[in-house]
């Protein structure tokens, strides 16, 4: 069973429903694994903000080994404090395996925040260097100047 992407069943099964449809997946002494469509999904952006939507397959966490991947996370949707619920998503994680690892547990707005801080503080840098090349030069061109 696997889930994908809009834009994985437009490419692959354009004008029907990916619903139902079989595919082959990852490679194994030559040789995929199948699986079948249960779900669709809208794209999302799963490493940077600037990153191109591509597609994507979602399988089960005891498919994943089938490939040789690792989940990488897992997001959840609250209609609270986003903070004041970790010990119980951590506490729902034990439940289910207790040597599994919670760890770096963000809000999306952190993870927007830190995605967009970046090119926003080289734009600053870049601008307060540039100001700096205008001040050097124009002291250069006044240095230079015949005096009169």
């Amino acid at each position: 069973m696997a889930i994908v992407n809009e834009s994985f069943a437009n490419r692959n099964y354009p004008g029907r429903s990916a619903i139902g449809e079989r595919f082959q997946y990852g490679q194994l002494n030559e040789k995929g694994y199948w699986y079948t469509i249960v779900g669709l999904v809208k794209e999302i952006r799963e490493v940077a903000m600037g990153e191109d939507l591509k597609p994507a397959v979602y399988r089960l966490l005891e498919q994943s080994e089938q490939v040789g991947s690792l989940p990488s996370g897992i997001a959840f949707r609250t209609a609270v404090e986003p903070a004041s619920i970790v010990s119980a998503v951590r506490q729902a994680v034990w439940s289910v395996d207790k040597n599994q690892r919670v760890w770096r547990v963000q809000t999306m707005e952190e993870i927007v925040d830190r995605q967009l801080s970046t090119p926003a503080q080289s734009k600053t840098l870049l601008g307060a260097f540039a100001l700096l090349a205008l001040l050097l030069a124009s002291l250069g061109l006044y240095e230079c100047s015949p005096t009169r």
